[in-house]
């Protein structure tokens, strides 16, 4: 028997064949198994993220409505400080005024205005 006949070698080769064959199987599964062990990681990671994301929104959601409250008051606020800067020139006896004051700048103003009462 000759050991370079052609079945030898056809089957010489074909057990070369499939030997890569189940290497490169092997290789693949390998590289399956670290793609799946990828992809978990990456899920158990992302989870807590969009949580994170949905909480978020809320939290931009909530302080939206805060600012527009605070907004309001301010408005509100600002009517009110007007009328009460207008009553005060009125009680001053002073044209009706449209300048903003200070709480302290009308007091200043109404002790003055008392003390040129009490003094005259």
């Amino acid at each position: 028997m000759l050991i370079n006949s052609p079945d030898v070698m056809q089957d010489r080769s074909q057990a070369m064949s499939d030997a890569s064959r189940r290497k490169e199987r092997d290789v693949a599964q390998r590289d399956v198994d670290r793609l799946r062990s990828s992809i978990q990681t990456l899920t158990r990671s992302v989870n807590p993220l969009g949580k994170i994301l949905d909480f978020l929104q809320e939290d931009v959601d909530a302080m939206q409505k805060e600012l527009l409250v605070w907004r309001n008051e301010s408005h509100e606020n600002a009517i009110a400080l007007h009328r009460e800067q207008r009553y005060y020139c009125s009680l001053m006896s002073l044209k009706p005024c449209l300048i903003l004051f200070k709480p302290s700048d009308i007091t200043l103003v109404l002790i003055n205005k008392f003390l040129n009462v009490e003094l005259s």
